[in-house]
Order: structure tokens, then sequence, then C-alpha cells
């Protein structure tokens, strides 16, 4: 049997051909960068990984609660995918205020956003719709950031205390319950590793400042949606010149990487009948802002959504989209990293080519 250090050895790899595979099976990069201790922490991780996602991708599929978490606000895409898609479905897609009292920082305060969150959006899903499907509630592991102050400041301390509550929630209710059915799995994501995933799709000439970053991945999710609708013929037919200006590197790549649920097909088919709700979708299409655009966009799919998953417009916050686009992409690039880790395990027994791993 092929062991990933004989076949590095054999195909002759050198760091610079190991180094990607991190990015691509969504692994964080060891302390040291030696060969050899490349090698056996790819090991230790495809040991660790692999065995979950393929237990988790069972006959009713996998679901993914994708969060990103921001200071005074939260996005959520829930994602599913089965063993008969080749790209998950989206469910669900929206953001909500975090703070829209503006209340003291207490942990009563907190404790109740969470647990109205994890009643509303993830337990629910289990125990009310009945939902049979793996669970995995996945969130960009934080830090306690100074940015340059003297000490952590009290918002970054607000989003890490609120996340850690929701992980305490979910852990609990799968302590309260014996139903292996219903148990909800939690996935700490390394910080940047989505960007990371993404951008060796679309390498910029240069190295993105934090403000292109954020850019970048707007544009990539709009032309996302635009792949997905052009198909179903609900793309926007009156659009500004500005709108359709591209930042992307080679935006030809940017192809479909998710479909849209029947109910939201059927809600954004029925908004476009209207000649209110064709105007409203050409004018969300049509801002300038990027993240205003996508903020707009986002509003309507959400309000398309049939009643299980349609959540109120009223709490969505400040009207910019970069945290509902890192959402997006953290469910997506998880669900890959899941299938590319499949394909590499498979790759490594039957001695396959690891460049071409890289470039597929």
């Amino acid at each position: 049997m092929n062991t990933l250090k004989s076949l590095a050895s054999a195909q002759k790899l050198t760091k610079a051909d190991i180094i990607p595979l991190f990015s691509k099976l969504g692994y964080p990069l060891p302390m040291t960068t030696r060969k050899n201790d490349l090698l056996e922490s790819l090991e230790i991780n495809q040991e660790e990984n692999y065995a979950e996602s393929k237990r988790s991708l069972t006959a009713n599929g996998r679901m993914i609660i994708a969060l990103d978490m921001g200071l005074k606000n939260m996005s959520m895409a829930r994602l599913c995918l089965n063993k008969r898609q080749k790209l998950p479905t989206l469910y669900q897609w929206f953001k909500m205020d975090l703070d829209p009292l503006e209340c003291a920082f207490n942990p009563i305060n907190y404790s109740n956003i969470a647990l109205d969150f994890l009643h509303d959006q993830i337990i629910s899903d289990v125990t009310v719709r009945g939902s049979n499907q793996h669970i995995s509630v996945l969130l960009e592991r934080q830090r306690f950031r100074t940015a340059g102050s003297s000490a952590v400041l009290e918002s970054t301390l607000k989003t890490n205390t609120l996340e850690a509550m929701l992980c305490m929630g979910v852990a609990t209710h799968n302590r309260a319950t014996k139903n292996t059915d219903i148990q909800i799995n939690t996935i700490s994501s390394p910080p940047g590793a989505m960007v990371k995933y993404w951008q060796r799709y679309f390498p910029p000439e240069e190295k993105f400042s934090e403000k292109q970053s954020k850019q970048f991945r707007m544009d990539l999710v709009l032309n996302f949606l635009l792949s997905v609708l052009k198909p179903l013929k609900l793309c926007p037919k009156k659009v500004k010149e500005h709108a359709l200006i591209s930042s992307l590197p080679n935006p030809e790549k940017a192809k479909p990487k998710f479909s849209l649920s029947e109910q939201l097909v059927h809600g954004l088919v029925t908004i476009l009948k209207t000649s209110e709700g064709e105007r409203r979708w050409n004018a969300a299409w049509s801002f300038k802002s990027q993240s205003r655009r996508l903020w707009e966009v986002a509003r309507i799919i959400n309000e398309a959504n049939d009643d299980d998953y349609r959540v109120s417009d009223d709490g969505w916050g400040v009207k910019k989209g970069d945290d509902l686009a890192d959402s997006l992409l953290h469910g997506i690039a998880h669900l890959e990293y899941q299938q590319n880790r499949e394909v590499f395990h498979n790759l490594v027994q039957e001695g396959g080519d690891i460049r071409s791993f890289l470039l597929a």
C-alpha cells in the first residue's frame, strides 16, 4: 500500500508542491515547514478528517450551517450536499444584527441572543422540521486581536464570547439528547483558510490588501450568483454598466459552485412575475457598491424563501455584504475540502499523480 511519504519521494515533490495541498484540503500549515514535517502533518490530518468526511456524507446528505461572525453582524449560509449531487444546494442565506437594541455587554444579554439563534436556526431544523441530515455548524476560529491597540478591544471580546456561547449551546444540546440522529457537529475553521482557498483559483497579480481581498470575495460571490441564475433565466435584465465590471483576474473560472433550492427558485420566479418585483431585482443589481449590491440581492433571495427559512429583514443591520459573501464562501469551501480529501485519499492509495490533483 502506498503512503504519502513514499509517493512524494517517488514523484520528487518539493516543498513548493506540498504546501498548496494544505490549502486545497483545508488544513492549517504546521509550525515548521520542513518537507518531512509537512508530509507528516498531512498524513495526520488526513487520518483524522477523512473518516469524518466519509461518515458525514450519509444517504440523506450533509448540511453545513456556515457562520461569519462580525463585530456587529452575523451572516449565515445553509447548504446541503448529498451523494447524488455534484454541487451543494443553497437553502438559506441571511444576516442578522447582533446588537439590535445596543444592549449592554453582559452574559445574560448575549446568552439570550445565542439561545434564540440556536433554537430558531439550528436545533429547530433537527427537532421541529424533521431533518435527518448530518448537520455541522462551521465557524471561523476567532483570535483575540488587539488591532494595534494596547489591549484586546471590547468589540472583539463580544464576538469571541458569542461564538463560545454558540459552541457551548450545541455541545449542551448533544449531551441532553440521547438520540444520535439529531446530534450536531461543530467545526472550527482556521483563520484565513477560506481566503487562501479561493485565491489559489484566482491568483492576483499582486498581493491583495485587506480591502481588495474583501472586494475580490464579494465579486466572486456575485459572479457565482449570476452563473446560477443564468440557466434559470432569472438574471437581472437592466443593469447599469458599472455593475457588470468584474475585478476577478479570471472571471471565466467563476463557474456555478452551488444551486438554489426549489423553494428559492419558485419564490424568485414569483417575485419577478410582477413589474414591481422585477424593478426591485434590477435595482438591487445596479448599486455601484459591491457590498450594497450583494446585501440588496441577498435580501430579495431571503424574501423569496418559504416560511421555514425566511427571516425578517428588519434586523439585517448595516447595509453591507462582505459578511454575506464570507459565510457562503466558507460553506462551499468546507464542502469542497471534504470532497477533495476523499479524492486525495483514493489518489494516494492508488499511487496517482499528486501534481495533477493540485491542478484539477
